[in-house]
């Protein structure tokens, strides 16, 4: 997914907290571009001003979908177990929200009982596609209201 964007010409930066970082370089191994890996090297504020430079967020419905909110950052959110309906950015235009339904959904686990259909549902394909279309719809306009 990551390397589309990257062939497309966009810059990739991996973000997450420094217990993340095992998974960012793994997700940066298996890519075909070198995308920059700042997991656990980012406090809020420096989050927020990457954030705010980017052209568009990909994330999953934790904080950083927030932030990419207040920054009024495009996103791409992959919502898992949460109730989109409740935590989705107010902005349907610039943040699209993609989810898969699942009867377990909003979720009450620590640990998913069920093997995390919630996400599974949720292609890479699918977020590629919304990305581009959602860059497209856009254009070089998405910052202009920030």
């Amino acid at each position: 997914m990551a390397d589309e964007l990257a062939e497309a010409g966009y810059r990739i930066v991996l973000t997450g907290s420094a217990d993340e970082a095992g998974l960012t370089a793994q997700v940066a191994a298996l890519m075909a571009s070198l995308p920059e890996d700042l997991a656990g090297r980012t406090e809020l504020g420096t989050l927020a001003a990457l954030v705010a430079q980017a052209e568009l967020v990909i994330c999953n419905d934790t904080g950083i979908s927030h932030v990419a909110a207040a920054m009024c950052t495009p996103s791409v959110v992959i919502c898992c177990g949460a109730d989109a309906s409740r935590w989705q950015p107010l902005d349907g235009r610039r943040h699209q929200v993609l989810w898969h339904p699942v009867g377990c959904r909003p979720c009450d686990y620590d640990h998913c009982p069920t093997g995390h259909e919630c996400a599974e549902g949720i292609t890479a394909d699918a977020v590629v596609r919304e990305a581009f279309g959602l860059l497209a719809a856009l254009g070089d306009a998405s910052h202009a209201a920030a």
